[in-house]
């Protein structure tokens, strides 16, 4: 069992590998596996849609809208929604409920945005709405209710 270090550095020597070479490249994998677990996950890897999340989306009868994402986005626009078909929250930008297309699922919407349910517009109809980021603004130009 003491040779072990030695066992395996033999095994991945070949004829076109170097005793030295094979020591080299065992080291260098440990120190890259030793590495790539310090780094948390979370920053490890690209966002998924599961990063939008958030708790405790507002609804059509009680309201209750929170803001999301502050800290990330440091947007004042950006809520709590409930996803539709669900009652989990997804961060999304609010919006004037005329403006906005309307869905009956996540594939009825473009990319960048989700469909979201339960909301100052109505509490069945699926509307499109531009996932939070840093530049999402409730537009001037609008009038009427909106989804927060």
């Amino acid at each position: 069992m003491a040779n072990w270090f030695e066992t395996v550095t033999k095994t991945l020597a070949d004829d076109k590998l170097s005793r030295r070479q094979a020591m080299k490249k065992a080291a260098g994998i440990t120190a890259a596996v030793a590495m790539a677990a310090a780094i948390p996950a979370g920053e490890a890897f690209a966002a998924t849609p599961d990063s939008e999340k958030c708790n405790n989306p507002g609804t059509c009868s009680g309201g209750g809208f929170r803001n999301c994402k502050l800290k990330k986005y440091g947007n004042t626009n950006c809520y709590c929604f409930e996803k539709i078909g669900t009652t989990s929250g997804v961060c999304g930008c609010n919006s004037y409920c005329a403006s906005q297309p309307t869905c009956v699922s996540q594939s009825g919407c473009a990319s960048g945005y989700t469909c979201i349910s339960n909301t100052g517009c109505g509490c069945t109809t699926g509307l499109c709405v531009q996932k939070c980021n840093s530049t999402c603004i409730l537009a001037d130009n609008g009038a009427g209710r909106t989804a927060a």
